[in-house]
């Protein structure tokens, strides 16, 4: 592993550091493009993306360090290029309550917001997962069949920080094309005259649910009457996000049942 890029003197540059800046600034630029395509105003572009990342970086930090009792100390705490970690799950929930307030107080679309959101997400996470995986920070259990030996370890591990550039590599592929395509998709336009916006954020959550379900056996391994927690909790954001998509799409069977309903009174 590669967890220092340099060293001078008392000054420490981290390999995850690097790349989460990246990350983030290449996200930045996504943002704006997308943002600038939608006609919104550069400034609410600009503030809605720093607060909302401020947000997620505080309040998923603050959350991890909590569930993670070696790092109760104040300079392991506040450490965390040298002891990465974010609780995803808070930072996200924190983030959209964010996107939520900036996108109605500006009178812009929340979903449309969200959408180009996740394609923001998964290309930073693309580029800071490459920090993650010089760091070392999951491991994840031994495999002699799929898995590689890290730099300073003896035997082949599952990576985690290789699974996740994997997934968001493959994710970003996906919700990149879905925010692009969405109104064409006979699928989930159905019946409605417009398609809805909020269907690549929607596919993000379902895939982060696919993500986390593998996560778990990876870090934590398969045993007999055991299912990680990390798992339980992947399986259930994928079948909520699966269910929202159902609902949100133009199908109407919600609707068409109220129809039938009023229909059958009437008669």
């Amino acid at each position: 592993m590669l967890p220092i890029l340099l060293k001078l003197g008392p000054v420490t540059i981290y390999s995850y550091g690097v790349f989460l800046a990246l990350g983030l600034f290449t996200g930045l630029y996504w943002f704006w493009k997308m943002g600038r395509d939608e006609h919104w105003e550069e400034t609410w572009i600009f503030d809605t993306y720093f607060v909302a990342t401020f947000v997620y970086l505080i309040v998923g930090r603050l959350a991890y360090v909590l569930l993670n009792p070696e790092l109760y100390s104040l300079s392991r705490a506040f450490s965390i290029l040298a002891h990465p970690g974010i609780s995803a799950v808070s930072g996200v929930i924190s983030t959209l309550l964010v996107i939520l307030f900036l996108s109605r107080r500006a009178n812009i679309d929340f979903w449309k917001v969200i959408d180009s959101w996740a394609v923001v997400l998964t290309i930073v996470m693309v580029i800071a997962s490459i920090g993650a995986i010089l760091n070392g920070s999951m491991p994840g259990i031994e495999s002699s069949s799929f898995g590689y030996v890290h730099p300073g370890d003896n035997v082949p591990r599952l990576s985690g920080d290789l699974w996740t550039f994997i997934w968001s590599l493959f994710t970003f592929g996906i919700v990149s094309k879905v925010r692009k395509n969405f109104r064409f998709y006979s699928w989930y336009k159905g019946e409605a005259s417009v398609a809805r916006d909020g269907l690549a954020g929607l596919v993000l959550l379902a895939l982060s649910g696919l993500y986390a379900s593998i996560l778990g056996f990876m870090l934590e391994g398969l045993r007999l009457w055991f299912i990680p927690r990390t798992t339980i909790i992947g399986i259930l954001v994928l079948f909520i996000g699966l269910i929202i998509i159902y609902f949100r799409s133009g199908k109407n069977r919600g609707e068409n049942l109220l129809s039938r309903l009023r229909i059958s009174k009437k008669g």
